[in-house]
This record gives C-alpha cells, structure tokens and sequence, in this order.
C-alpha cells in the first residue's frame, strides 16, 4: 500500500527533472501516471529517492534503445512468432510468473537486438501494474542448449542491463539453463559487479538439469520442452494477440492476467 505523501512527494521531484513531460505525455492522464509511478514506489518501498533513480535509469534507456511511445501487440508481432519467448501462466513454488527465453529460437529467426528488447520490455511493462511483480516478480528461465557463440555475447549483455535496476519487476528467480562456456565466464566476471540479492537469484545449470529444475520450480509448472508436465499451447497463446493468424482461437489464462478482459485488447502500461 503506497502512502499518499510518498506518492504525492515523488510527483513534486518528477517535475524538477527535465524529462517530467515526457513521463507525463507517456501516461497521458493524472490518473495513469499515478499507477505508472506507484510501480516504482513499490519496487522502491516508498523509498522517494530510490524510485526516482530507478525511474531515471528506466526513461533514459528506454528512450535510447526502444523509444518514447507505448509498445503495442502489433510492434512485437514478427519476434513473438518466432517463439522465442513463452509464458505459459503457471508460477513456480514462491507464486512466482513463468518466462521462458529459447535463445536458439532467437539465432534461428536472425532477430534483432531492438525486437528482442522490445519484446521482452512489452511484457515487462504490462507486468509492471500488478502489485505481486514488485512483490514476488517472476521467474525466468533461459535455455541456450549451447547454441550460442561469443559472437552472441553483446546480446546477453544487453538484456541483462536492459532489466537490472530498470524495469520494476523483480527477478525473483533467474535458471540459465546449458549457458556455453564463455556465457559462464562471463558470468563470473560480471556477477562482481551486480547486486549480491540479484546474484543469489541466478542458478546456471548443466547436462542433467531437470531433477534441479524440478526441485526449485515444480515440474507442474515447466513445459513439456524441458521436461515437465504442462502441455502449453504457444499457437493458442499466440492467437489470443493476433487473432488473424491460422491458429486456434482458444486464449490463455495469462492473455487474461493481462488484458484483465479476454475480448479486449492488450492493456500497455500507463493506458
């Protein structure tokens, strides 16, 4: 529960700083920018401060590497058909959100870095409304089967800076599932330099992997590509976006978490 002075606090520095306009053109009413910065606040525990450096953190990327205007469904449609990523709306032992990230999906389809990031910022920033994001977070699951060279390295490097301190959902979990060798080392140099609770979170993981996964996660809640037991249907996901494209009409519970309707359209954050 936010306090009304914190909220009404960090609205007063906001418009001390020069990107004030641009947060409140993002938002476009007083009431969306309220539940935009309550995200951060909460992230934050009504720490004002800290939430407007995470704040700045957040525009300034976001601004430099997806830009100034909300994502829509249609602005992610050629990376979300490639599969590469998948939430399938179960959660882990801790209620935490499944996010799987198949980067040999990524490599196949010759993706680019921008699509990627706008991808995943899409979901994050939809995520960012809902109090148990900043609370519990998610769990993210990264599978690379040893698919990618050290040419790839600028990619990972990307997406772990795009979301650490950035975007208000937590990372309450991260599984890198047969990272290749030079991801390992680069994780032993640049874990030094995170933060020790994000560091805690991570769990690399190798050749016999399940029964680990299975362990900290549930196998109930993994999909059948890593071995568990849910049978998750990335068509009938993917339909409940397009629903143009030749696949089965049935829509998802987390299409559902969402939207907070199934027969409306994605609800952005700040909309």
């Amino acid at each position: 529960m936010i306090e009304p002075s914190a909220l009404d606090h960090f609205k007063e520095l906001l418009d001390t700083k020069p990107f004030s306009q641009e947060i409140h053109s993002f938002c476009e009413s007083s009431h969306n920018l309220d539940s935009f910065l309550t995200s951060f606040l909460r992230y934050k525990n009504d720490h004002v401060k800290s939430a407007m450096k995470m704040l700045q953190n957040y525009w300034q990327f976001r601004s430099e590497k997806i830009g100034t205007t909300r994502l829509t469904a249609q602005d992610i449609r050629n990376p979300l058909l490639s599969k590469f990523i998948s939430i399938p709306g179960t959660t882990d032992m801790e209620s935490r959100q499944m996010v799987i990230v198949f980067f040999d999906r990524i490599l196949e389809n010759h993706l680019e870095q921008p699509e990627i990031l706008k991808t995943i910022w899409y979901f994050l920033e939809n995520m960012m409304e809902l109090s148990i994001y900043q609370e519990q977070g998610i769990c993210l699951v990264s599978i690379f089967e040893n698919s990618m060279s050290s040419g790839n390295k600028g990619l990972v490097e990307l997406m772990f800076e795009s979301i650490q301190n950035k975007v208000p959902v937590k990372l309450g979990s991260v599984f890198l599932i047969n990272p290749p060798p030079w991801l390992r080392f680069f994780w032993a140099l640049s874990s030094n330099f995170m933060k020790s609770k994000l560091v805690k979170r991570v769990k690399l993981l190798s050749g016999d992997y399940q029964e680990q996964l299975f362990e900290m996660v549930g196998k109930e809640s993994l999909v059948s590509e890593l071995g568990g037991d849910l049978d998750f249907d990335q068509d009938a996901w993917l339909r409940a976006f397009y629903p143009d494209i030749d696949f089965p009409a049935h829509r998802s519970p987390f299409y559902s978490l969402l939207n907070g309707s199934i027969d409306s359209q994605v609800k952005l954050v700040c909309q």
